[in-house]
């Protein structure tokens, strides 16, 4: 509040030059255990004490010597964040959420080298937005909401594996009491929505094998194991390892292809609901098991070391 209100009472500061020396002057007296952050959607110029003149802009905030930045953590969720692209989190040892926006796409195997139950090819509508994990749950997150760590492959950033269906819905329980959200996993079409991330190539950074490695963790390049979530470039939503790293459990009940599945983008709920679907390969599958479209599954009891999950969260 000292920073903020010696920079507003300043004439002749830009809004956007204000805010920088507030941050500096806040890291300053925090010894950098703060930072402040900003969102704008000015388009014009803004000065809080009024214009200046023509010889004091310059001299008004005198910068200070660059420091060292650190990563901005996601803030904490206040009120409602519909922002498509924005990250929050709704406590300190939640998910980090990305808003996805709403929107339409073709779903299924659009290039016509998949498998039967990748088809038919059918448009699906995202009505509204919702939030999606920006990484697949990890040890720490799930520690934090259960009190143990099942993993085979230990690392607090690595994905949570050797969890079950029933285990991932236990989860987004224990999330939707602690913070009095709805967490829920993500339907099959959202998925594959949230994947796509606008593309309709193989995955989401194209059709050639050339680029998976850059975004996936699979048999290639795994060393046949888990690895640090985020650690390859995310998609155009900022999602990452949504090709590869671990398999991610979603609603659906599984049906040998999409003939009569919904195109609202909710969860189909009828079919062998003792298996449930699995989306997005990992480290133990080849290439092919990486495209957006690919999908498997496995009883909702089965555990195994290459099977974890994303988190989902209504907005409203």
């Amino acid at each position: 509040t000292t920073a903020l209100a010696k920079a507003v009472t300043t004439k002749g500061v830009l809004l956007e030059q204000a805010f920088k020396q507030v941050r500096r002057d806040v890291q300053a007296a925090t010894n950098m255990k703060q930072t402040p952050w900003t969102s704008s959607s000015l388009t014009g110029d803004f000065y809080f004490a009024g214009q200046p003149q023509a010889s004091t802009q310059t001299a008004a905030l005198a910068p200070l010597p660059a420091r060292p930045q650190t990563p901005r953590p996601a803030p904490l969720a206040v009120g409602t964040y519909l922002t498509p692209g924005k990250t929050f989190k709704d406590c300190a040892d939640c998910p980090e959420m990305v808003v996805i926006p709403s929107g339409s796409f073709r779903m299924g195997d659009l290039a016509g080298d998949g498998r039967s139950f990748e088809k038919p090819v059918h448009t699906v509508t995202i009505p509204r937005p919702f939030a999606v994990g920006k990484y697949e749950v990890t040890q720490a997150e799930w520690r934090a909401a259960i009190g143990s760590n099942p993993s085979l492959f230990k690392g607090d950033r690595n994905p949570v594996e050797m969890v079950s269906w029933d285990d991932a819905k236990y989860l987004v329980r224990k999330l939707s009491a602690k913070t009095g959200k709805t967490y829920r996993l993500l339907s099959e079409a959202e998925w594959e929505y949230a994947a796509r991330a606008g593309t309709q190539s193989k995955y989401h950074c194209g059709n050639g094998d050339g680029c998976l490695s850059g975004v996936a963790w699979y048999t290639s390049n795994s060393g046949s194991r888990t690895h640090p979530v985020g650690s390859k470039r995310g998609n155009a939503f900022g999602l990452h390892d949504m090709h590869g790293n671990v398999w991610e459990w979603v609603e659906d009940c599984w049906n040998a292809d999409y003939s009569g599945a919904p195109t609202d983008g909710s969860a189909r709920t009828s079919g062998n609901c003792s298996r449930r679907v699995l989306r997005g390969g990992s480290w133990d599958y080849f290439r092919g098991y990486m495209r957006a479209a690919d999908r498997d599954w496995n009883s909702t009891g089965e555990r195994s070391f290459i099977n974890g999950f994303r988190v989902a969260r209504t907005l409203f």
